[in-house]
């Protein structure tokens, strides 16, 4: 609760106990290493580029379909050129 000092309030009030288990258990230390590192130029701050798999879930129709005809198809708001 230390590092959460709202938590207890959040608990007796909106947060369900499943949830408030997972916030308990968290390991800051783990956090701490996958934090984003920022850095600064001019007024801007950055985030140093980071690799990441990007997961969605595809409808059975688009199997074996060319993404371009997926993305025309599907998306009808713009056209091929668009795309292309």
């Amino acid at each position: 609760m230390k590092y959460f000092p709202n938590l207890v309030w959040l608990s007796q009030n909106f947060i369900s106990s499943s949830l408030l288990k997972k916030l308990r258990s968290i390991n800051l230390m783990e956090l701490k290493k996958t934090a984003p590192i920022y850095y600064f130029e001019d007024v801007y701050r950055y985030v140093q580029t980071y690799h990441h798999t990007y997961r969605t879930f595809t409808k059975k129709r688009w199997i074996n379909m060319k993404i371009i005809d997926m993305f025309t198809k599907e998306f009808q708001a713009y056209d091929l050129a668009y795309y292309v």
